[in-house]
């Protein structure tokens, strides 16, 4: 419990409440730029040299350049060029697209993506496939 209150005139005022303590970091070897660069959601470098602890780590930033995250999330998708076909209801042309194997499995074990694309909806399912389904 952080704290209490009571019921004064039909409001409610806290009283008892605790201060909430602060953590300073410290920039030893455990706390490296890339770390931060991790754990602030894939900032800029810019960004973070403008942070008193990753300024003192800058050597270590350059790690940040080949973040497979922040290359993965910077990736676009081409769009599809407008169809001469014209669906009248759904499922009468369907896009499927097969993605992998990634080098990583996802947490179901999964190393390839399925895409299916309606054409008429453009409702989108995908499928994770391990490499055995």
């Amino acid at each position: 419990m952080i704290g209490a209150g009571e019921v004064r005139e039909r409001v409610y005022y806290f009283t008892g409440v605790l201060v909430a303590s602060a953590h300073k970091t410290s920039s030893d070897s455990t706390s490296s730029g890339a770390l931060w660069h991790r754990r602030l959601g894939h900032p800029s470098t810019s960004f973070l040299l403008s942070l008193p602890e990753c300024h003192q780590s800058s050597k270590d930033l350059g790690k940040i350049d080949s973040c497979d995250t922040c290359s993965r999330a910077k990736q676009t998708r081409e769009v599809f060029p407008i169809s001469i076909n014209k669906t009248l209801e759904c499922f009468d042309l369907v896009y499927c697209d097969v993605w992998g194997p990634y080098r990583t499995p996802s947490t179901t074990g999964a190393v390839y993506f399925l895409t299916l694309v309606d054409d008429y909806s453009h409702s989108i399912w995908t499928y994770l496939m391990t490499a055995k389904s």
